[in-house]
């Protein structure tokens, strides 16, 4: 782990600006999803202070901290009663950096957290209970990207509503049971034809469970949910040997879409040369570049040493140099990817965007890490093997310890986690007083006939009363009439005005989010993004928040670039065959992704082992700074006591088995063995 010497420095408690903190000035009632926002009620927007996240934290929480840096970090969270809880999820890594910053964790079911970091997805009610202030790390309904059956028919509506040409980043699949008999019916007519074999994936699976190379119908389950795709047997090798790409991707909305792609990445490399004849598909570590399969692997080599071109584990930034180094385009290889990734997002942005729209109450909330899977063939074309909910953050090397401490400090800081405590702040809400009945008939009121006037005269020495005169009924009309016109123009009018302030609200927002990226490249939005993306882009809602952002950031003189143009370019994006390198674009597909290769070379550069030093992975938390609550604490304890009487029932089968196996031998009259 790199000891980042620029945040060198003790954290400055609120209302310091310092390199701990930056200020968010749009918390106020804009952040929340209304159709209209009374503008005479609006409260003044707050300065809110942002946690800034370092890598240096994790070095102030050992075991061996000198005393004089122990509280350097964790008086920031500690004197805010900061707090987060651990939802379906055990990673040691996010657990020891918010420690390292003096959150305390709570329980599952504590409301009062600041952050919610979780394995699953939440509950429609729990998401509609977030405060404004209140981070998640998962989007409502983003399963429609990390389900693999689903990420894969999401892409496959795009292809037949925008044309197969933009989106052909997928190989040729089935999903089983649904599509049982189309397959069967492939597999029969391919029979000796040469074809390349399915790979079976089950839908919902993780880290290389469940996964098989199928040559035949009988090797595919049939009652299962499986991806079954076509395998791509012409992989780009290294060395002798395939590999993937795993893409760190964040998301900050859906709507308006804002994307991020971390700078750097992991390569994985299968453990065993590649061999693409029949027969050897049944070679698990030539065939398959899962790292939790290869791991396993006699011939796996894990990569120990200060070095991120090493092993069968490699950086983004190591293998992009090496391929770089025998001539080839990987600026234009990465901007493919990235066109990937936008285009994969875009085909969910619908449902996403919908389903947040109605259950987040505030559309700050909730941010979302993604791990892309990306396959390279020999022309260099990236092909989408999967999208992962809630990546492997595992440490299991100084390579992995870190490249992750680093993305998952700049995934914070980009989710823009308020400094606010969670005791004492309360969220209020102010009613506007809406007009009743009597106000909207209220206006001028005809005299009368003298007889009505006649009926209310007091008598002598009587208290006078002053006559409520009725309305005739067309002026009643003619005022109710008015009124409502009255009331529809304010309405339009302060709609309008949420609207602009909500548009300026979502430029602060990539403007404070592009001043803390750290080492994220925002792929989306881009000065040219809207008009290469825009007619691909579902619809996802009348406000049409993408539009408004693009023009609010960049201009609204973007229409430059004709469609022809953009046609062309998607098409030379998908045809790696036929175009290699960026250099064959022509000169207005240049202009149009001038930027996209201006930044992808930021992922080629030296950067995680470069200056400073490094731990070989996870401190150890020293005992005082875990701090918990006690429903916490007691949740942990019945969590390792149930882990104790399994492993205890575990071990009793065991030699419960090893006792009926000797019996059985003994039995048979068998000398048994030691």
């Amino acid at each position: 782990m790199m000891i980042d010497k620029e945040t060198d420095k003790a954290p400055q408690l609120v209302p310091a600006r310092d390199d701990h903190q930056d200020h968010d000035e749009t918390m106020s009632d804009d952040d929340q999803e209304k159709g209209v926002v009374e503008a005479s009620t609006q409260r003044p927007k707050m300065t809110v202070p942002l946690i800034n996240f370092s890598p240096f934290a994790l070095r102030c929480i050992g075991m061996k901290t000198k005393t004089q840096l122990r509280c350097r970090f964790t008086k920031v969270g500690e004197a805010h009663h900061m707090s987060f809880k651990m939802n379906r999820s055990e990673t040691p890594l996010i657990k020891t950096l918010l420690h390292a910053y003096g959150f305390t964790q709570c329980s599952t079911v504590n409301p009062d957290f600041n952050l919610l970091w979780t394995g699953t997805h939440l509950r429609a009610d729990s998401m509609r209970r977030l405060a404004p202030w209140q981070r998640v790390n998962h989007f409502p309904r983003s399963y429609e990207l990390t389900r693999k059956d689903s990420c894969y028919l999401n892409i496959e509506r795009s292809q037949k509503f925008h044309g197969q040409a933009a989106f052909d980043f997928i190989p040729e699949f089935f999903i089983t049971p649904r599509n049982w008999e189309v397959l069967k019916e492939t597999f029969e007519s391919e029979k000796g034809a040469g074809k390349a074999p399915f790979i079976v994936k089950p839908v919902r699976s993780s880290r290389g469970r469940g996964i098989s190379i199928a040559e035949n119908i009988e090797q595919v389950p049939d009652r299962s949910d499986m991806l079954v795709s076509r395998y791509i047997n012409d992989p780009l090798l290294v060395n002798g040997h395939k590999f993937d790409l795993r893409i760190y991707v964040v998301v900050t909305s859906f709507y308006p879409l804002i994307v991020y792609v971390y700078n750097d990445g992991l390569a994985r490399f299968a453990s065993e040369k590649y061999v693409n004849e029949q027969g050897t598909f049944g070679q698990t570590f030539a065939h398959l570049t899962n790292y939790s399969l290869n791991k396993n692997s006699e011939s796996f080599e894990k990569n120990k040493e200060m070095k991120d071109t090493e092993g069968h584990k490699w950086t983004l930034g190591g293998l992009l140099r090496h391929l770089h180094a025998e001539g080839l385009d990987t600026e234009f290889m990465m901007v493919r990817i990235e066109d990937i990734i936008v285009k994969t997002l875009i085909s969910v942005q619908g449902k996403v965007a919908a389903a947040s729209r109605y259950v987040l109450p505030h559309p700050k909330c909730c941010f979302e890490l993604f791990g892309f899977d990306i396959l390279i063939d020999q022309d260099l074309k990236p092909w989408l093997l999967e999208v992962n909910l809630s990546p492997s953050l595992a440490c299991d090397a100084p390579l992995d310890s870190v490249l992750k401490t680093k993305l998952i400090c700049d995934t914070f800081n980009v989710a823009c986690i308020p400094l606010i405590s969670r005791k004492e702040h309360t969220v209020g809400t102010e009613d506007s007083a809406d007009e009743t009945e009597d106000d909207l008939d209220a206006g001028d009121v005809d005299a009368g006939n003298e007889k009505d006037i006649a009926k209310v005269v007091p008598r002598v020495g009587q208290p006078v009363k002053l006559p409520r005169l009725r309305q005739t009924a067309a002026n009643r009309i003619k005022n109710r009439s008015t009124n409502a016109l009255r009331k529809i123009k304010q309405y339009i009018i302060k709609s309008e005005q949420a609207l602009e302030e909500r548009a300026k609200a979502h430029v602060q927002k990539v403007n404070m989010e592009t001043k803390r990226k750290g080492n994220f490249v925002r792929v989306f939005p881009r000065r040219f993004s809207w008009i290469l993306y825009k007619d691909l882009m579902d619809y996802a809602g009348s406000e049409e928040w993408d539009q408004k952002l693009h023009k609010d950031m960049f201009g609204a003189d973007l229409d430059v670039i004709n469609e022809e143009v953009v046609r062309r370019a998607h098409l030379d994006l998908m045809n790696a065959k036929e175009v290699k390198k960026a250099s064959q674009l022509t000169e207005d597909i240049k202009k149009l992704i001038e930027e996209n290769l201006e930044d992808a070379a930021q992922y080629r550069t030296e950067q995680i082992f470069s200056g400073g030093s490094y731990l070989p992975g996870l401190p150890k938390i020293r005992p005082n700074a875990r701090k918990r609550t006690q429903s916490c604490i007691d949740s942990d304890e019945l969590k390792e006591e149930n882990r104790r009487q399994l492993r205890e029932q575990i071990e009793q089968e065991a030699a419960a088995a090893k006792a009926k196996t000797l019996e059985e031998a003994l039995a048979a009259g068998d000398q048994p063995t030691a």
